[in-house]
């Protein structure tokens, strides 16, 4: 399948998977409210700072070494299960002990229950973390989200049947967790049938576990930076304004997310791609898909700003009103992302650079919770996203100024659409829908 089949089925199924998604996203906010969406979304975001805390950059890891054909994917996988259930185990004893300890000073209006509810589930989180990523790396999309949308499907109906009738955020986390069960199940049996029917190498390289964890752990800081940037704003607009401004904020933030829909479908495309072509080829490729990206995320995201304000009373009610003017904010920074989440790729698979992804990263977090502390007693929900966006624009433009002095090219060869490009998809398009036999 050529590689703008794989970006279709990708963006096909994640479409899907957007559709679906969309539609959780509406029935549990109209379902709780502004409060209980919130209540909702601190706990979504509480299981993933704990997912990443355990996850220790093995993740990263798991698309690097699935993406060499060297190397045993049913190894990979043993040891991806291995260190998902001992890193889940010890950030579980730490997080207990620090719940107990402090819980309510740091998530206030939650109930404490809900903490120990996520923690129990972090295995489940950690695995399916891993496996995604392992996936990536050998280019299994239609996997990938064939699982994603599954999933989608499963919550859909869990909210409409459950969530909807009873209007409880208790339901709405129940409901995550089985859906979350389910998903890791499926995962582990697909990756059984995959191996199974696999003619793999005879011999594995001795260390693969070690060589997996000193690589994740370069680019550990680098997934704390990320997290620091996308869910930082969750609690501290939980500790100054209550769950109401996080229920506005959170559905701002989704959408906003959703947007990069083309672009994480190309991400997924790309790491592969990146890990085994030669340097001058890999930067040839990776300019011509900053320049495709872009030129697809402009239009996309200026739509979303001139429509943001009446989409959001539309879909979620004026309850949510509040969410417009940071949604707008957030938008801006979807535009601007193309450039590190595909140059990410570039530094992890051509030049295995993931430390130096981690400093900018965690640099990056660093100045959003900052400025996050500065902007949010005041102006809430509005000065959590220019937090975010202030911080976007910093790092993006240490992490272009970068890609341009170590792959010595030029920045309108990275960033202005060329005519070549046009006729290269549209040579795709012809190749993908053309019949069989007239190839």
């Amino acid at each position: 399948m050529t590689s703008l089949g794989l970006f279709t089925v990708g963006v096909g199924g994640r479409s899907m998977a957007l559709v679906i998604g969309t539609l959780n996203l509406i029935v549990l906010a109209r379902a709780l409210g502004p409060v209980g969406r919130g209540q909702y979304f601190v706990f979504v975001s509480l299981l993933l700072v704990l997912t990443t805390l355990a996850d220790l950059g093995i993740s990263q890891s798991a698309v690097v070494f699935g993406g060499r054909y060297e190397v045993r994917i049913g190894e990979i996988h043993r040891i991806l299960v291995r260190y998902a259930a001992l890193f889940a185990l010890l950030v579980f004893v730490v997080g207990t002990l620090v719940i107990l300890a402090a819980g309510d000073a740091l998530l206030p209006n939650i109930p404490r229950e809900w903490s120990f509810v996520a923690l129990v589930t972090l295995p489940l989180a950690v695995y399916a973390s891993y496996w995604s990523a392992m996936m990536i790396g050998l280019r299994q999309v239609v996997s990938v989200t064939g699982v994603q949308l599954a999933a989608a499907t499963l919550s859909l109906a869990g909210n409409v049947g459950f969530v909807a009738p009873s209007g409880s955020a208790v339901s709405a986390v129940l409901v995550y967790v089985a859906v979350l069960a389910l998903q890791a199940a499926a995962m582990f049996w697909l990756q059984h049938r995959m191996v199974a029917g696999a003619n793999e190498p005879p011999k594995d390289p001795r260390g693969l576990g070690r060589d997996m964890l000193l690589f994740g752990l370069r680019g550990y800081p680098n997934s704390l930076g990320m997290l620091l940037w996308s869910r930082s704003a969750v609690f501290v607009l939980n500790v100054f304004h209550g769950p109401g401004a996080v229920g506005a904020y959170s559905v701002a933030q989704a959408l906003a997310e959703r947007i990069l829909l083309p672009i994480q479908s190309l991400q997924d495309l790309v790491y592969n791609r990146m890990t085994h072509l030669p340097p001058a080829e890999a930067t040839q490729t990776m300019n011509r898909y900053l320049r495709i990206g872009i030129a697809l995320m402009v239009p996309i995201v200026a739509t979303g700003i001139l429509v943001s304000p009446m989409l959001v009373t539309l879909l979620f009610s004026e309850a949510f009103d509040a969410a417009a003017t940071p949604l707008r904010v957030l938008l801006v920074g979807s535009a601007v992302m193309v450039i590190p989440v595909l140059l990410s790729t570039y530094m992890l698979g051509q030049r295995g650079r993931p430390g130096l992804l981690s400093i900018l990263s965690l640099l990056n977090g660093c100045i959003n919770l900052l400025l996050l502390f500065v902007l949010v007693p005041g102006r809430a929900e509005t000065g959590a996203a220019i937090a975010a966006l202030t911080a976007q624009v910093v790092g993006i433009a240490v992490v272009l100024a970068l890609y341009l002095r170590t792959a010595r090219t030029e920045w309108n060869a990275a960033l202005v659409l060329k005519r070549a490009d046009l006729a290269l998809v549209k040579q795709q398009i012809l190749e993908m829908i053309a019949p069989r036999s007239a190839r």
